[in-house]
């Protein structure tokens, strides 16, 4: 899995449209029952911006729990900071 790049990220009326014209309600239920925060969608402001990649994912896998687990864990591994080592004193 690559890391987050700008273009991957989607707004919620474009997240309504693929999922076939969803209302904004259904898209709050989605986010608060089915999506975790930093995975499926990131909210640098007030509003929430969507991953592309992963709601797609959920979207092909939606049947398939354990699918879409393994796609969320290689998603993070790929998308977290690099842990800095400690100093020796």
């Amino acid at each position: 899995m690559r890391r987050l790049e700008e273009s991957d990220l989607m707004s919620g009326a474009e997240v309504r449209k693929l999922l076939g014209g969803i209302s904004p309600r259904t898209l709050d239920r989605y986010r608060s029952k089915y999506w975790h925060c930093g995975i499926h969608y990131v909210q640098p402001t007030q509003r929430c911006q969507y991953v592309r990649p992963m709601i797609l994912d959920w979207l092909v896998n939606r049947q398939e729990p354990a699918a879409h687990q393994n796609a969320m864990e290689a998603w993070l591994a790929a998308n977290q900071a690099p842990k800095q080592r400690k100093r020796a004193s």
